[in-house]
């Protein structure tokens, strides 16, 4: 998989890549600076009240350590009101947004090429956002190398990458339910709230909104250890802001707020 994919980016030549500080996109430009060398290669990272602080940070720190080209490209997603009214397709506009500013970045510093870190699984869940990239001839060299995510974190874990392992993140609209508009306040206290679960030790779960409540969505074998604290975490995540906490026995979900409350 590995030749694979650093043969595909050997034919692009040089590449820009959509970094996220995910463990995709970040395993995407290791591996082009390997291959490529520095000159050939332009991270551009978009930043948005939908970005978590805890992503922000991580994708800045990285690039700078790693000495790429970096560019960030700030963007108000909210500004589109197709995105804003958080409609079903929200994510096919605010790709088609975000991508489309990143290639303009991109030409404008000498890439024709923009790539981001798309995996073979990805094609398996509801992400109208691909669309928006096929009409873009945004490139998916992760998946066209036929890299499953279990291969995309065994290849960085050889790389020494420090978030091989990392929980899959994604923005903080997808915590509040389809149909419901979005504002910057309530996204700013969903990131909130997964901060406090961070730091009690809760790892790769969601702060789902419910009305002015907000339901806590988390792994499995992580839901005994909240219930034990239930109050500490109540009282944190009120204090934000939330009218009430919902512990979801249920568990972590993929696309669980694609339905209206």
């Amino acid at each position: 998989m590995a030749e694979k994919l650093s043969d595909i980016l050997k034919q692009y030549g040089k590449v820009a890549v959509a970094f996220s500080g995910g463990t995709d996109s970040t395993l995407l430009a290791a591996v082009a600076l390997q291959v490529l060398g520095p000159e050939n290669v332009l991270l551009i990272f978009a930043d948005s009240v939908f970005t978590p602080q805890s992503e922000r940070d991580f994708a800045l720190k990285w690039a700078a350590k790693h000495n790429f080209n970096f560019v960030v490209a700030d963007f108000d997603p909210l500004a589109l009101d197709e995105v804003a009214l958080n409609d079903p397709e929200r994510c096919y506009h605010c790709k088609k947004a975000i991508f489309g500013k990143a290639l303009n970045i991109a030409k404008a510093h000498g890439f024709d090429i923009l790539c981001d870190g798309t995996n073979i699984d990805d094609f398996g869940d509801y992400r109208p956002g691909l669309k928006a990239c096929e009409e873009l001839g945004v490139k998916h060299p992760l998946s066209d190398a036929g890299m499953n995510k279990h291969e995309v974190r065994e290849l960085s874990r050889t790389l020494g990458n420090q978030n091989w392992n990392r929980p899959a993140s994604a923005c903080l609209a997808s915590r509040v339910p389809t149909g419901r508009s979005l504002d910057v306040e309530t996204l700013k206290r969903i990131d909130a709230a997964e901060d406090i679960l961070r730091e009690y030790g809760f790892n790769g779960g969601r702060a789902r909104l419910a009305g002015t409540a907000v339901r806590l969505e988390l792994p499995p074998e992580q839901i005994p250890a909240a219930a034990a604290m239930h109050l500490e975490l109540v009282e944190q995540i009120l204090g934000i802001g939330f009218t009430g906490v919902w512990l979801d026995l249920q568990g972590y979900r993929r696309g669980s707020a694609n339905n209206p409350d």
